[in-house]
């Protein structure tokens, strides 16, 4: 996972794993198959913690819960976000449960399910938005532990605020 959060998904090969495990590239490749399921297996290991979500009430808490644990993975771990962005195939599993999750919960808050969509993708959007900018000035050493405690309450803050007015447009 380190050689994947410091130099990106470029870096990530049986050779590169193989010389950090000092093993071989072919016992890399026995283990853990394609370079396909190894991304699999690295986003079912990060994003899993996510389905044991702690429920609190209403609909706008849930989602907001849920909506804070994945910025946070994708804050810890931006590389592997952006490689999710660009390969649906690791949208199985975690990911696509908490994708109904937040849809289940949107159903719930807004009636009309056209509306619902547009809302689902503005979160999404403003989520990974939020996350993939901030961890981008983090590794330009540009953010520090205040301004990013700062902007991760200004985040919750608008989302609740999307949230709250799409269910009063209802």
């Amino acid at each position: 996972m380190n050689l994947l959060d410091e130099a990106g998904e470029q870096a990530v090969t049986y050779r590169s794993l193989a010389k950090a495990l000092r093993v071989t590239p072919m016992a890399i490749k026995h283990h853990v198959g394609s370079r396909e399921q190894l991304f699999k297996s690295l986003v079912d290991e990060v994003y899993k913690k996510m389905e044991f979500m702690p429920s609190t009430k209403g609909p706008v808490n849930r989602i907001l819960n849920l909506l804070e644990s994945y910025s946070e993975t994708a804050l810890s771990h931006p590389n592997l976000t952006l490689y999710i962005l660009s390969d649906p195939k690791l949208y199985q599993g975690p990911i696509e449960e908490l994708t109904k999750s937040i849809e289940s919960e949107l159903g719930i808050l807004i009636e009309n399910s056209l509306e619902a969509k547009t809302v689902f993708d503005i979160l999404i959007d403003y989520t990974h938005g939020f996350a993939l900018s901030v961890a981008s000035s983090i590794n330009a050493s540009v953010g520090g532990p205040i301004t990013v405690s700062k902007l991760k309450a200004d985040y919750l803050q608008r989302l609740k605020w999307i949230l709250l007015a799409a269910s009063r447009h209802s």
